[in-house]
Parts: structure tokens; sequence; C-alpha cells
């Protein structure tokens, strides 16, 4: 994820605020926190799952771990460790001259590289140990879509990767700070895309879902409706609902 601009100084005056319930110093790096662990307990599960099935030790070995790591960050968050603050001018989080920036810059570089390079290395050896195990073919076409899914998910993730780490401009300005939002964002969304666009079921749902709205919200129907209050029935109106 990018990096937040050092602006503050040593005299900087800020108020402290209050504790930070989510992972992370912004709504944006919040979601790339969550997302960060999100991705790596799916990798650790699909991991055991394929490769030599789930246990019920491994399965709490593994959420003890997620655990850990989530207050580990949350606490080191509302410490002046990783040395951010609230900037009310900015409306967002800045990195503090004053105290110890390179925890935080670690800690950001540490995300970049799990997200990016880890997803690589579990998702290869992942489809390896499939293929090796004739648990995978590429001739079914759902096998392909899936693999494709991977692909572009993992390929999208090294290139945002290399850009926080090595395009990402260092000087500070309105664009940068535009950029590094949208960078931010679109992130969360690569993540999804893949799967909307390959899989035909959601494209079906989709399809079904706004025929069903717009024939409901255009065409609306009478219905002549019997029941014991109503022995002669009457025409009424059917009211119109959007599942949207």
């Amino acid at each position: 994820m990018s990096e937040s601009p050092n602006l503050l100084k040593e005299d900087a005056t800020q108020s402290p605020v209050p504790p930070q319930l989510f992972v992370g110093i912004d709504r944006t790096y919040t979601v790339l926190w969550y997302s960060f662990l999100s991705t790596s307990s799916l990798i650790l599960h699909m991991f055991f799952i394929f490769a030599r099935g789930l246990l019920l030790s491994e399965i709490r070995l593994m959420l003890a771990a997620i655990l850990i790591f989530h207050f580990v960050v949350v606490i080191l968050s509302n410490t002046d460790l990783l040395g951010v603050r609230w900037l009310d001018s900015l409306m967002s989080w800045m990195i503090m001259s004053s105290r110890n920036p390179y925890v935080y810059w670690v800690f950001n570089s540490l995300c970049n590289y799990v997200v990016a390079l880890v997803n690589l290395a579990a998702y290869s050896i992942l489809i390896a140990l499939l293929w090796r195990r004739k648990l995978i073919s590429f001739t079914r076409s759902n096998e392909i879509k899936m693999t494709l899914q991977v692909l572009c998910m993992v390929t999208c993730e090294v290139l945002f990767f290399i850009f926080w780490e090595f395009g990402l401009p260092e000087k500070f300005g309105a664009w940068n700070l535009v950029i590094e939002e949208t960078t931010n964002l679109l992130f969360f969304d690569v993540l999804v895309l893949p799967y909307l666009i390959f899989n035909k079921r959601i494209h079906q749902e989709i399809r079904a879902i706004g025929k069903y709205s717009l024939r409901s919200l255009l065409s609306p129907q009478s219905s002549k409706i019997r029941g014991k209050h109503n022995p002669k029935g009457c025409w009424r109106w059917k009211k119109s609902v959007s599942i949207i």
C-alpha cells in the first residue's frame, strides 16, 4: 500500500484522538489491512485443505496466529511507536517526524511484500500440488476459468506492489495524495473483479435480478384477489417490489 507523507515536525502540536478500533491508520488502510489478513488466512486455509487435509489442531493454530497478529497491529496502532497523528486540515493520518516513522514504513513494506510475493508463491505451490495429485487437469472450462481468476488477481497484486514500492513518488502534493488513495481503493476492487468477470453464474444472477426489477417497476399487473373478507373478489393492483 502507499505510504503516508511525512509532514509533521517535532514542534507540531496535535491533540490525541480516540483509540482506533480497526487495524490500520486510515479508512482506506483499514480495508487493506483486513484484505491482507483475509487473503493470508484464505491462502493458509486453501493450502491445508488441498495440500494435506485440514485438521482441527491446524485450524486452531491458524486462527490463533491471525488473532495474535490482529491484536498486535491494533495495539501498535494505538501507541506512539508507529508515529502517526491525525491532521484535521487534511482529514488523514500522517507520519510524525519526532516519533519512529521507520516502524510504520517497515509494517507498510511488510504488508506489500506479503500481499504480492507470498500470494504469488502460495498460489503457485497450490496449483502445482493440485496438478501433481491429478486433482486438476486444465482441460475443463471451470478449471481454466479458475486458473485465469487466480492469475489475473496475482498479476494485479504484483503490479500494485511494484508501483507502491518502486514507482510511487515520494514528493507530497495534491495529485500524489489522490493517486495514493485511488490506488489503495483500486487494489481492493482488483481482488473481486476477476471473479466477477469470469464467473458465469454471477452474470446470470445479475441479468435475472435486472430483468425482474425492470419488469416489476415498469409493468405492474392487476390480479383478482379472493379471500375470507372478499368473497366476490375485487380488482387490485399488485404492489411493485424491487429487490435491488
